[in-house]
Formats: C-alpha cells, structure tokens, sequence
C-alpha cells in the first residue's frame, strides 16, 4: 500500500487588467439598490451651455443622474486598461492511495482539490472594495 500526496503552487502578480478611474461609491450602489429609479431620473446638466453642444454631455439640458454621480463627471467613463494591478494564486492537493494485494488486482482511490483566486484590481479600495473571489473543487 502506498500513500502519494503532491502539492503545486503558483502566485502570478503585476497581471493586466482593465479598471475603471471613474467608479460609483459603494454606498452609491447600495442607494441605487434600494431605490431602482435613481440612477435613470433625469436631472437638470450643470454642463450645458458650459461644454460644447458636441460633446455627449454638454448637448442636453437634462442629464441622468447617474452621471452626475461619477467623481469625472465631465469626462464620462474614464478606465485604464492593461493594468498592472491583478493577481492570481492556485494551490493544488493530490492524494493518491494505491493497494496492491497478491492477486493481480490493482486498486486506487485518487482525489483533488485545487483553489484558485483571482484579486481584481484594488488600485483604489476606498472608492470601490472589490469582493475577492475564489472557488474550490
């Protein structure tokens, strides 16, 4: 009878991500959770007349509100891509148990386990904590 366990490991970090510069607080998240509507009312644009009729947020004279709610207010969706701020960890387990008895018979019990997390970007955890995630199997 022999018992054979192995382990792997691997930490990979500075992995590119896209994130965005222009994030909803997170209390802002759970307003607009508790009240569907908020982000879609239409609200008076502080913009117009001051940016250009060309531009997507100066050409209303009302606005949503969502976007009034972005601390870039006036450059809408801002976001940096190829980021290197993500990191990726996975362990694995391996346990095997073979029996050999004097009969030409022959057997295993194998078993795996593995985690893997991924860590999203957490350039800026006051604005927007992102949840890590992980899963087992």
């Amino acid at each position: 009878m022999t018992l054979d366990v192995r382990f792997s490991g691997n930490f990979a970090y500075n992995l590119r991500v896209s994130t965005t510069l222009n994030p909803l607080l997170f209390s802002q998240l759970q307003q607009g959770i508790a009240n569907p509507n908020l982000f879609d009312r239409q609200v008076p644009n502080p913009y117009y007349g001051v940016l250009p009729k060309t531009s997507s947020i100066g050409s209303s004279p009302t606005i949503k509100a969502l976007t009034l709610m972005l601390p870039y207010s006036a450059f809408g969706q801002v976001s940096w891509d190829a980021a290197p701020l993500g990191r990726n960890l996975y362990d694995a387990l391996e346990v095997k148990l073979n029996k050999t008895s004097w009969r030409p018979r022959r057997a295993q019990l194998p078993t795996s386990l593995y985690l893997l997390q991924d860590y999203g970007s957490q350039w800026f955890p006051k604005l927007l904590p992102l949840p890590r995630s992980g899963r087992e199997i």
